[in-house]
């Protein structure tokens, strides 16, 4: 509705002073007429009188009424005038002031009019101002931006939109969008939206294929919001395209990835089990081992133990002992060793060298000894070591087989006494310990005097008999540091270490005291048994074994030749037993023979 319409409408302020003009000259037709009456009423005149007056009235009330008219008329010109002003200017929100004449309610209403302007100017440009603002941010807003009437109408895109399109104009409509930006294959499923957004019973986002120069397509996210009034009614539909082409391919690798971690996690599983398959194999095995097998990681603590480690530390339940640090478990055989403190200070010394050990026999109170050796485990690169593994052997009986061995190859079968082979390696490893620290080693040979007339009078059993008798009396008088050996048939020799020849003397003269005072029978006959000794020094007669030995047998043999039941030192007079003979009641002959 135009501003003259808006000015002549009977409802504005013109109706409301035409009816106002009605009003008075109403009143001033009734007026006239109370006159007329009164003065009919009163007498006021003659009857042509009133008439006359009557007729007054009425052209009175016609002049007024045609005054009212004319003013009616030259108002709606002078209206219609300032309308056509009014609108000629209104675009450019500047109206030049009206040419109120003086009359008031014209001036009144030049005022309102230019203050109406006013504000509808300022009202107007912050519209312009706000909606450039947003058309700026719209039009450089990322993706494709597109509004649309419910009849798919297009009636704004903004620059990236235009570009892709192709031209600067506007399409007819948003179909043609469709075919120009859509992938063929996806086209039908956006125009479903499309039609569900113009009913507005969709206001939702889809996942498109978009044509894109020099590739097949690109990925874009669509959504569309109906803008609805407040009865319900779409009064357009925005559809917003966003290009998101990095998140598709970022979730095809990603996709991509989670199949190869499932291929991973399914190889790792497979060969997991494998690995259980070959730990549980490995475990069996280990357990029915004789040997014991420990394994610590590099913070030393236990990961495996079997069996028989388990049962040669006396540890009973060795689930309890995984996680446990080594010297914890340690902790738990501390009764069982014998030197605790010196296998204690082992370990150490192995944990800080961090190399392969060398083997070390632990003993224990039960007569076990067990062979401890361990190696570091390096990481796959060979780095570093990721633990220790111990390796425990019970070597008792081993132990025991080698001793006997031992004991075979070096002792007498007969008396136990260490034999010749032993003899000359103690002699050889005496002699050399002696020259090097600068010490006296004492040898003493003996043999048995007349010992072959026992064995061909009384035979070989009773020979054995004098040898097991003579060995078990003179281990009675031997030191713990001297070694007795026999040397084959009634031959003996005794090494003293670190020898005094004082000593020496004294321990010769204990044994033949000692032998001559053994009793013997045989075919009812008493039988003396008696010894001659030859003893010698080095390094006081000998420079080597062989000369020590050479120099003990030839005291031996001098003291034979004087009477034998004595003892002779080397390059010495022999010692004359004769009192001592006196003492223990001997005969000379030192042997009887039966009758």
């Amino acid at each position: 509705m135009d501003l003259r319409k808006q000015l002549a409408e009977p409802s504005g302020f013109l109706t409301k002073w035409l009816v106002r003009r009605s009003a008075y000259a109403l009143l001033c037709a009734f007026m006239s007429g109370l006159v007329c009456w009164m003065t009919a009423h009163y007498g006021l005149g003659h009857r042509s009188e009133w008439v006359g007056a009557l007729a007054v009235g009425v052209s009175v009330l016609v002049v007024i009424h045609l005054g009212f008219a004319m003013g009616r008329r030259a108002s709606t010109a002078m209206l219609d005038r300032i309308s056509a002003q009014i609108e000629g200017e209104a675009g450019r929100f500047s109206i030049p002031p009206l040419q109120s004449l003086g009359w008031a309610p014209l001036v009144r209403l030049d005022v309102a009019i230019q203050s109406l302007v006013r504000q509808q100017s300022d009202q107007y440009h912050a519209v312009q101002a706000e909606l450039a603002k947003y058309r700026m941010l719209a039009d450089e807003a990322p993706g494709l931006e597109v509004c649309f009437t419910p009849d798919g109408v297009v009636q704004w895109m903004n620059h990236d939109a235009r570009q892709k399109f192709g031209c600067e104009g506007l399409p007819a409509t948003v179909s043609e969008l469709v075919d120009a930006w859509v992938y063929p294959k996806d086209r039908v499923m956006l125009r479903e939206h499309i039609d569900k957004a113009i009913q507005g019973l969709l206001r939702d986002q889809v996942e498109v294929r978009l044509l894109h120069a020099g590739n097949p397509f690109t990925w874009g996210l669509c959504r569309l919001m109906p803008s609805v009034a407040g009865e319900g009614e779409v009064l357009g539909v925005r559809l917003s395209v966003q290009d998101i082409q990095s998140r598709k391919e970022a979730e095809t690798r990603l996709i991509e990835m989670v199949a190869a971690l499932q291929r991973a996690q399914a190889l790792k599983e497979h060969y997991l089990g494998r690995s259980n398959d070959e730990r549980m194999r490995l475990s069996a095995l280990l357990d029915i081992v004789k040997f014991g097998i420990l394994f610590v990681d590099r913070d030393r603590r236990v990961t495996y133990i079997n069996q028989a480690a388990a049962d040669m530390w006396g540890l009973e339940n060795r689930d309890e002992i995984s996680g446990m640090r080594d010297t914890a478990v340690m902790e738990l055989s501390t009764a069982l060793r014998i030197d605790d403190a010196a296998y204690r200070e082992h370990l150490s010394e192995v944990v800080a060298r961090n190399l392969r050990s060398e083997p070390y026999d632990v003993k224990f109170r039960d007569g076990r000894v067990v062979r401890e050796q361990s190696t570091p485990v390096p990481s796959s690169d060979g780095r570093q070591s990721i633990g220790r593994v111990w390796i425990f052997e019970d070597v008792t009986e081993a132990l025991q087989t080698q001793n006997r061995l031992i004991e075979l190859a070096e002792c007498d079968p007969l008396t136990g006494l260490f034999n010749r082979r032993r003899f000359h390696d103690e002699l050889d490893r005496q002699f050399a310990d002696a020259m090097r620290r600068g010490t006296r080693l004492g040898l003493v040979s003996f043999d048995l005097d007349r010992f072959k007339e026992i064995n061909d009078r009384y035979g070989h059993q009773a020979g054995d008999e004098v040898l097991l008798k003579v060995t078990e009396e003179l281990r009675t008088v031997i030191r713990r540091n001297e070694m007795i050996f026999r040397l084959g048939g009634d031959e003996f020799a005794i090494l003293v270490p670190h020898a005094r020849r004082e000593s020496v003397q004294r321990l010769a003269q204990r044994v033949v005291e000692k032998a001559a005072g053994i009793p013997f029978r045989f075919a009812d006959q008493p039988v003396c048994v008696t010894l001659s000794l030859g003893m010698a020094f080095a390094p006081d007669h000998a420079n080597d074994t062989e000369s020590l030995v050479n120099a003990a047998d030839r005291a031996l043999y001098r003291a034979k030749a004087e009477g034998k039941n004595r003892w002779q030192a080397a390059e010495e007079r022999a010692w004359d037993p004769v009192d001592t003979l006196a003492k223990t009641s001997l005969t000379p002959d030192f042997f009887t023979s039966s009758p």
